[in-house]
């Protein structure tokens, strides 16, 4: 969902956003062995200062979404043959050519990325050992169990709430959609 957006609003090719997104396993493989060998003492804390920084990756990915002015709206696909206008406006139809140069966002993403990446490195790595050191003998197969379970149901609930957002008008609050 979010690869295919990203490659219309900011007119990325698809070499771009493999590019970008790959940027997160790459910091991630990156910092991992300097993360989890170095920090091995206080670990709650430095699990705190991760996820921060995994916080701000993630607010840095969403910073071009509001630092761009309104979507230019593209015009009719040329190799689509049936008359269907994707992002046409006005009365009568009007489709627009897309103008903006929007690619140069790329770095900011990849920031985003890279901050990600090193933010969740505590999460595959030594949170399992801070579980089993502040929880109770015995009780740590459950806590494992909720974090393996939230693993698998938050990206659940991510792509559902991306899915419902898609059906969004991109400026709705500025152009009247179209019927």
């Amino acid at each position: 969902i979010c690869v295919s957006t990203l490659e219309k609003r900011f007119g990325f090719e698809s070499w771009m956003t493999g590019f970008m997104i790959v940027f997160s396993e790459i910091a991630f493989v990156a910092s991992a062995v300097t993360i989890t060998k170095t920090w091995t003492a206080s670990v709650g804390v430095k699990n705190c200062i991760c996820m921060i920084i995994l916080g701000v990756g993630c607010i840095i990915y969403s910073l071009p979404h509001f630092l761009t002015g309104n979507y230019t709206y593209a015009g009719m696909d040329s190799a689509n043959d049936d008359d269907e206008f994707e992002f046409c406006v006005g009365e009568p139809l009007e489709c627009v050519e897309d103008e903006q140069n929007l690619q140069w966002w790329l770095a900011m993403f990849v920031l985003g990325q890279i901050f990600i990446g090193i933010g969740s490195v505590p999460l595959h790595t030594v949170s399992t050992a801070f579980i089993e050191e502040s929880c109770e003998p015995g009780k740590a197969a459950i806590y494992f169990a909720l974090v393996r379970a939230s693993s698998a149901l938050g990206p659940l609930i991510g792509y559902m709430g991306g899915a419902i957002s898609l059906a969004t008008w991109v400026d709705f609050d500025k152009v009247d959609k179209p019927d």
